[in-house]
């Protein structure tokens, strides 16, 4: 696609704190805030045409997409002996909110300057144009819960 583009805006802020309350248990928590603003521009589709000995690209399409999370990680090490071995038992938990706005995923037609031999997408350069802001919804409130032993 002559015009393509891929733009990301990302900023991840965390604030981790640790703790060794003894030898044998750390405690640790992370909160953190991310943000996305993202904005691409692509061709999603390729077959090898073997009549015209070139590639046809297909799915032209256009996405804003703007995305918040907000969360926090909790775990404990516990570490001791284990029939004679070192062992490290892990267990934590990670609670956040992801908020996401979608400005539409729109089909768009390739420039006429591409590809002369390119075959042109069926979709249409006339479709609405997206709305930043529009559709802004909590995607999800998700708590996680690891523990492992090493």
């Amino acid at each position: 696609m002559v015009d393509s583009a891929i733009r990301y805006r990302d900023n991840w802020t965390q604030l981790e704190t640790e703790w060794a309350v003894s030898d044998a248990l750390t405690l640790r928590i992370t909160a953190y805030h991310l943000t996305s603003h993202r904005h691409w521009k692509n061709v999603e589709s390729y077959a090898w045409n073997a009549a015209t000995r070139r590639v046809n690209r297909s799915s032209y399409i256009e996405i804003y997409h703007d995305q918040r999370q907000a969360g926090d990680r909790f775990d404990a090490t516990w570490r001791s002996q284990l029939f004679g071995m070192r062992n490290e038992l892990v267990g934590g938990f990670d609670v956040n909110r992801i908020t996401s706005r979608t400005a539409g995923i729109r089909p768009i037609e390739e420039p006429a300057a591409s590809i002369p031999s390119t075959p042109r997408p069926a979709c249409s350069s006339t479709s609405p144009a997206p709305r930043r802001g529009s559709g802004r919804r909590p995607i999800s409130t998700r708590c996680s819960w690891r523990i492992g032993c090493r």
